[in-house]
């Protein structure tokens, strides 16, 4: 539980920490443009690296996810308008310079991409730093401007070369802005006693730059990284701890996407929801007629013996047995989804609904049945009359007991409901439980995510069991 509210993950960057709204960008003159880039108010940051927009804008992210941890597509707007910041961005940034029209939006005005980022949740566009300064945000109170992280760090091979087999590929972010302002000292970072040498960056002195930092040795520069990105730049990687909250509303509230390495589970939990109803409905008709069965009806002993020695069997298998006997049985027949999962948690569960449904029968005092009888009742009035409502506590406990044991299983959904993680939409549409995407997420190493699900899990059986308490405190009163 703590891990799901305070969650540290080492992370790497290419970009220093400090972000600002307005960034530079070359103009076809070899000058330089100030652009701002805007989003709408829903996305949950309010700083990204000039990297992302890269990826925004070729195409190589779709959704919000590895940015704001939100399952919401990403909508890249520009203008048509053959302007100069759009000269700058084509220059700089997009591939073959030129706007894909297959996943960025065109919008004739400056006007209009106002009014689309303003009104649609994930759309992305830029402005120059003129227009955002004279933008209204009355008339636009959903817009609002990203802080861009821009530079990053260029160190050579032969600065980073401990000795002929041992390279460092990566230093500590707060190390490296420490070297910078000259806190810190190569001999502490990579064990070589060398001397820093920073390499102020000039405009169109790209290449240069990067020779020079290559030759020599203690050398390092500060660059815009949407200069460097296109030139065999020594990029240095950057590690950091980053500490999130993965129990939040977003993750409850948000669509799985990327395997749910993003976004939240409020698809799954509906899974689940189905899944635990449907089994709890099935088990139910079976589990309590079974228990009533052996307590009142069973007047031979053989066939009581039998019976029972069954129900025992059956809550000895193995949970991954009653999944393969799901999948041998169960699946042909339904498919893979909802009901071949719900079907086969019943008999994994049906065990303990009829053995505290007839122990409960058992419990009641036989003056209850002969006073019905007295009154003219026969049995089967008396059964439902009379003895159900007296055994009722104890039955709803075996079914409180038997939907923990359901919504904690992963083995059983696996092999007859899948992995899918959309929403079913029918019984026999294959889907993802929370266990099952628990199981996933730890797998993947998403163990942030899985910290979450797993939090979720516990307070779902929580509620379950105070809820029931409750009733059945409330039903012993009654009685």
């Amino acid at each position: 539980m703590y891990n799901s509210l305070s969650y540290f993950k080492k992370k790497q960057t290419l970009f220093l920490n400090k972000a600002q709204n307005f960034v530079p960008f070359k103009t076809e003159d070899n000058k330089e443009i100030q652009i701002v880039f805007i989003v709408n108010k829903n996305i949950n940051t309010d700083k990204i690296s000039i990297e992302d927009i890269y990826n925004i804008y070729n195409n190589k992210i779709s959704h919000w996810g590895s940015i704001s941890d939100q399952g919401i597509d990403i909508i890249p707007i520009a203008s048509s308008i053959d302007n100069i910041s759009n000269k700058a961005i084509l220059k700089t940034l997009i591939k073959n310079n030129v706007f894909n029209k297959r996943y960025i939006k065109i919008e004739p005005s400056t006007k209009k991409i106002l009014q689309t980022i303003n009104s649609t949740t994930g759309s992305v566009s830029y402005l120059t730093k003129k227009e955002f300064e004279s933008l209204d945000f009355k008339l636009y109170p959903n817009i609002k401007a990203f802080k861009i992280k821009t530079m990053s760090v260029l160190i050579g091979k032969k600065t980073l070369t401990k000795n002929e087999n041992e390279i460092i590929n990566t230093l500590g972010i707060d190390e490296v802005e420490k070297l910078i302002k000259g806190k810190e000292k190569w001999v502490n970072l990579i064990s070589k006693d060398i001397k820093l040498k920073i390499i102020k960056y000039n405009l169109d002195q790209e290449e240069n730059i990067i020779s020079t930092i290559e030759k020599t040795e203690g050398a390092l520069a500060i660059v815009p990284w949407h200069y460097f990105q296109n030139l065999k730049a020594p990029f240095i990687k950057m590690h950091y701890f980053d500490k999130s909250s993965p129990l939040n509303l977003n993750f409850i509230l948000s669509i799985p996407r990327d395997s749910g390495a993003y976004g939240g589970i409020s698809y799954l939990i509906l899974n689940t929801f189905y899944v635990i109803l449907l089994t709890t409905v099935i088990s139910i008709c079976i589990g309590i007629g079974t228990g009533i069965m052996l307590a009142e009806y069973t007047s031979s002993k053989i066939f009581y013996k039998i019976l029972s020695m069954s129900v025992d069997i059956l809550s000895s298998i193995p949970a991954i047995i009653f999944g393969l006997f799901g999948l041998i049985f169960f699946v042909p027949i339904f498919g893979i989804g909802i009901l071949s999962g719900a079907i086969t948690s019943s008999l994994m569960i049906l065990p303990m609904i009829v053995k505290t449904t007839e122990e409960a029968f058992k419990t009641i005092p036989k003056s209850y049945k002969y006073a019905s009888f007295a009154l003219g009742a026969n049995n089967t009035e008396t059964i439902i009359k009379v003895m159900v409502p007296a055994a009722i506590p104890g039955i709803l406990t075996g079914i409180v007991l038997a939907i923990g044991r359901a919504l904690g299983e992963t083995a059983v959904l696996l092999f007859t409901m899948g992995t899918n993680l959309g929403l079913a939409t029918n019984l026999n549409e294959p889907s993802r439980t929370l266990t099952v995407h628990l199981l996933m997420l730890f797998q993947e190493g998403h163990l942030d995510k899985g910290f979450g699900t797993a939090s979720i899990l516990v307070i779902m059986v929580l509620i379950i069991n105070l809820t029931s308490k409750f009733l059945i405190n409330k039903l012993y009163r009654i009685k």
